[in-house]
């Protein structure tokens, strides 16, 4: 079974390309998703969080991940803690999916949608990596529109990832994102292909 990790920046399209892989046939999962259940689900970690954050990162009896966001964002000895914490489960969480898939053989590819994938030096961990790419001022328009947030919110975002042009150039397969689901759609089925035949 074929293990395809998908990146890129903010708001690029990564989540859309990956359902409509999905749709090819494809097992997908999201690191982002990983994390939400770590957060959400009372276990070790939870406590672990809560240690290294401080309780005022619980609202309502949960680990809220925008109290969270808020806490770390602007301290890297905090966040590089917190994801020293999170990272390996997540990595382990995926793996353990994977197995699962692959063992009940469910499918002949399992993609893995993880923003940060070069950043925390996860790419040879798959057979192949995609980037997918957006110009900015859509991927800008459509953060604002997911989000509600500010350009400056944006901004500070994107200054804790490397560029789209970075992220294209490490990567063994690029899709361009112009916002068209209709041609989003034909690349990913290309894509799907693409990625069988080069099969090792």
């Amino acid at each position: 079974m074929l293990q395809i990790a998908v990146t890129g920046t903010l708001c690029s399209g990564k989540s859309s390309l990956c359902r409509l892989l999905e749709e090819c046939g494809a097992v997908y999962v999201s690191a982002d998703e990983v994390v939400h259940r770590l957060l959400t689900t009372k276990t070790k970690v939870q406590d672990e969080v809560i240690a290294l954050l401080g309780q005022d990162v619980v609202v309502d009896g949960i680990l809220n991940r925008e109290a969270i966001a808020a806490k770390v964002f602007d301290n890297e000895q905090l966040l590089a803690k917190l994801e020293a914490l999170l990272h390996p489960l997540v990595k382990d969480e995926i793996k353990r999916e994977c197995y699962a898939v692959e063992k009940g053989g469910q499918a002949a590819m399992f993609v893995v949608e993880i923003p940060l994938l070069f950043e925390v030096d996860a790419a040879n961990d798959y057979d192949f990596t995609v980037a997918v790419v957006a110009d900015e001022t859509l991927s800008r328009g459509w953060y604002q529109e997911m989000v509600g947030a500010s350009d400056e919110e944006y901004d500070r975002r994107m200054r804790r990832q490397l560029s789209s042009e970075d992220k294209a150039e490490g990567a063994d397969y690029i899709v361009i994102n112009d916002g068209d689901m209709a041609k989003l759609k034909v690349k990913a089925k290309k894509l799907y292909q693409r990625l069988l035949s080069h099969q090792p």
